[in-house]
């Protein structure tokens, strides 16, 4: 559901945060986004290394998705078309989820969001409270644990409040 919410002709990049084992990343490369577009962010060093290695075409870091400012590589500043969380944030404290909020704001996807998706019965965050509006993309039963697309984008940057 969330590959589907991406360009992949828009040919800019593509960030992931929390990349895992890769399901939401071969998900994005069978969707079209282009491996030399995709860049995947995982903190657990065993799998980053596996992405890269059973991936190896994309743009794999190992590190925080709260650095992804930092570790983006300079041919991609400016050019982040969409941003998508795996990074399950919902579970982090206040001070934790703002950094990462600000960093991936930081990124200037072309529509002023990013993308998350959760197995949560309602938003993954509370986006009044983290200065943000939320809106429900796609939602999905036929998952081992039902499953939702939320957007996310800074207060006041055009998005309805979600549910």
């Amino acid at each position: 559901m969330v590959a589907s919410r991406v360009d992949p002709a828009s040919g800019d990049y593509v960030v992931e945060l929390g990349s895992g084992t890769g399901a939401v990343t071969r998900a994005l490369l069978e969707a079209g986004v282009p491996a030399t577009r995709l860049i995947a962010v995982e903190i657990d060093s065993e799998m980053a290394a596996y992405l890269a290695e059973v991936l190896p075409d994309i743009t794999m870091i190992h590190g925080s998705a709260t650095d992804i400012g930092q570790l983006l590589p300079a041919e991609a500043r400016g050019r982040v078309g969409a941003v998508i969380c795996g990074v399950p944030v919902s579970m982090l404290g206040m001070d934790e989820q703002l950094a990462m909020i600000k960093a991936m704001l930081a990124l200037k996807p072309h529509d002023g969001r990013f993308l998350a998706y959760s197995y949560r019965p309602g938003s993954p965050l509370r986006a009044a409270r983290l200065g943000l509006t939320a809106e429900r993309l796609d939602f999905t039963l036929r998952n081992a644990l039902p499953a939702s697309v939320w957007a996310f984008r800074a207060a006041g940057a055009g998005c309805e409040q979600g549910t």
